[in-house]
């Protein structure tokens, strides 16, 4: 590191080089357990949201197998096209 704080002092003792080097593995050990602790959060909502979706998309095949049972009782004579037809009373 180009960090002249991070930089061994000759004249320095060691002990005093011992505890920067000691508050330097506790800072990082600090940020390695806060990142560890995020992506599990962020797993847990990812998975969350995959489950989700699954719903929607098995939610939207039943939809469309229902439209489609609608469709073929008719005789498949339904006109699709009318739905996007104003109503007669605008």
């Amino acid at each position: 590191m180009s960090d002249p704080r991070h930089l061994a002092d000759s004249n320095m003792p060691i002990h005093t080089l011992l505890e920067q080097q000691s508050a330097r593995i506790e800072t990082l050990e600090m940020r390695v357990t806060y990142q560890e602790d995020w992506l599990e959060k962020l797993d847990t909502r990812l998975l969350e949201q995959q489950r989700l979706i699954e719903q929607l998309q098995q939610g939207q095949r039943l939809l469309l197998q229902r439209l489609q049972e609608e469709h073929d009782s008719q005789g498949g004579e339904y006109d699709w096209h009318t739905l996007d037809e104003r109503p007669p009373h605008y």
